[in-house]
This record gives C-alpha cells, sequence and structure tokens, in this order.
C-alpha cells in the first residue's frame, strides 16, 4: 500500500486536517494500523477503526509528519488516513493538557485575565511564522 506525502497541515484545537500527494519514501519504517481495529490516542481515547482506514500511533505520526517535511508540534497523539489512494485526506489528532478546572476552583477565575492572555497569546503566535510559504510580498517594487 502507497500513501501519499504530506503537503499541508491545517491545524486546530483537537485534531489537524491534511492533503497529500506522491508516496512517502520511508513508509516502510512506519507500523501502519490496518481497520478494522480498537487503536488507542495515548491514555485520552479509542477509535473503532473502519476497515477502510490505517492508522499510526503518536510515535509513528511524528515520524510522518517529519519524513514529509511537515510542522512537528509534540502534540500529537495519532492519524487516521483513508485505504483509498484516490483520496487525499487524513485526520492528526493532538492533545494538549491545558488543564482541567475543578468545579469548586471555577468562581476563583478572572475570565477578564484570561481573555487578555489569550489575546496576548494570539498576537504573539501570529508573529512567528510556523509554515513557510513559498510565496513572497512584490509590494512596493
Amino acid at each position: 500500500m502507497k500513501l501519499p506525502k504530506l503537503i499541508t497541515l491545517l491545524t486546530g484545537a483537537a485534531l489537524c486536517v491534511s492533503l497529500w500527494t506522491a508516496p512517502a519514501s520511508a513508509e516502510e519504517t512506519l507500523n501502519w494500523v490496518e481497520g478494522p481495529k480498537k487503536v488507542g490516542l495515548g491514555q485520552i481515547a479509542e477509535l473503532d477503526l473502519d476497515k477502510n482506514f490505517v492508522f499510526l500511533n503518536d510515535t509513528d505520526t511524528k515520524k510522518f509528519e517529519q519524513q514529509n517535511d511537515s510542522h512537528v508540534n509534540n502534540r500529537e497523539i495519532g492519524s487516521v488516513f483513508p485505504k483509498d489512494e484516490n483520496q487525499n485526506w487524513a485526520v492528526i489528532f493532538e492533545y494538549e493538557d491545558t488543564g482541567h478546572v475543578k468545579d469548586d476552583e471555577k468562581d476563583k477565575i478572572d475570565a477578564n485575565e484570561l481573555l487578555e492572555s489569550y489575546k496576548t497569546g494570539t498576537e504573539e503566535s501570529n508573529k512567528k511564522e510556523m509554515y513557510p510559504t513559498a510565496c513572497s510580498s512584490t509590494a512596493g517594487m
């Protein structure tokens, strides 16, 4: 089975969707799990993998991303790909342990301070280019 090369990564809070082309050159070093089978996403969740999909655990997902020159953020906990070579998508599952708020602590949270920290963090994150592009600006030339 030839699985395509990862070319674009769209991130979300809990999962990523990837588009891919061309076979990965080192796919034999990855431990592909074929469905149907139950697969684990670390200690977080379990998936009932359908017969039409393959799965990579956290370690192999990171290897896959590295082999295909994609960004690895070390929050990856697994990925699912279709077996059908005519489909060019994947789901990359990520988990970030941001903390659990107990019911008796919820009234101690300053909502305005929390919102401000999100805004500041987002502004700082937007200043960093996570995914370099081949495009360049020619404005003013």
